[in-house]
């Protein structure tokens, strides 16, 4: 019984380490690194909807097909705000958000989230980016 409990933790660190990698492989824009990686942590921690969230939003960043990314905003912003509500302090759910924000033309909203998910993840260089690009955009209207 111990043995399972001891697979079950080295499972989940596996998923863990999945998950940071492949975070690590969005912010430098290697999506289908990024999606390898965070399928593979989706897998090791099914329970976990910020995994599944960076998985289906590494997906989407690989999809090409104009059609599909149209039919893939509402799961990405569905799941993104499950996430949250799962575990309030991710920063990962409103970087999401604030992208499909950005895909709304609702700038203000956008500059908001990505504040948010900066704040709350130091190392995500892309949500910093996007927090300077609006916050001059705004100022200037």
């Amino acid at each position: 019984m111990e043995g399972r409990g001891v697979e079950e933790r080295k499972a989940r660190l596996e998923a863990e380490q999945a998950y940071r990698r492949g975070l690590r492989h969005l912010w430098a824009q290697r999506f289908q690194k990024a999606l390898e990686e965070l399928n593979a942590a989706a897998e090791g921690a099914a329970d976990l909807l910020e995994y599944q969230l960076g998985a289906l939003w590494a997906g989407y960043r690989c999809t090409r097909d104009p059609e599909e990314l149209i039919l893939l905003q509402p799961k990405l912003a569905d799941l993104a705000k499950r996430a949250a509500i799962q575990d309030r302090s991710l920063a990962f759910p409103p970087y999401v958000l604030a992208h499909i924000a950005l895909l709304q033309d609702d700038d203000e909203r956008a500059f908001r989230l990505f504040r948010v998910a900066a704040y709350r993840d130091a190392d995500n260089v892309d949500a910093q980016r996007y927090v300077r690009i609006l916050s001059a955009r705004l100022q200037l209207e």
